[in-house]
């Protein structure tokens, strides 16, 4: 987080507004989330795929809809709560390093 606050401090100190600020790491964090969802998703229907044609005999899985858009947006929202807190302390903190 050291390195990511000092990111931050460095585009403050060339004169981002701290609108532009917060939107960049919105913008950041909902891309990574959905990147992760793509992999994720990709990788665990591989996985289990697999896994029901070794216990059924034929490959398919059982899956729910809404539990698995819950657990998207459970995943998309606390990282954005992450990222805002960050940018938050970074924002009102100050622009050196603390020593």
């Amino acid at each position: 987080m050291t390195e990511r606050a000092e990111e931050l401090r460095l585009l403050r100190t060339v004169g981002t507004a701290p609108r532009q600020l917060t939107r960049a790491v919105v913008w950041e964090t909902l891309i990574v989330t959905a990147a992760g969802v793509l992999i994720g998703t990709g990788i665990a229907a591989a996985c289990l795929t697999a896994l029901g044609q070794a216990a059924t005999g034929r490959p398919w899985f059982a899956y729910s809809l809404p539990q698995y858009a819950g657990l998207v947006l459970v995943c998309a929202a606390s990282g954005l709560a992450g990222a805002l807190a960050a940018t938050r302390r970074a924002r009102r903190g100050s622009l050196l390093p603390d020593r």
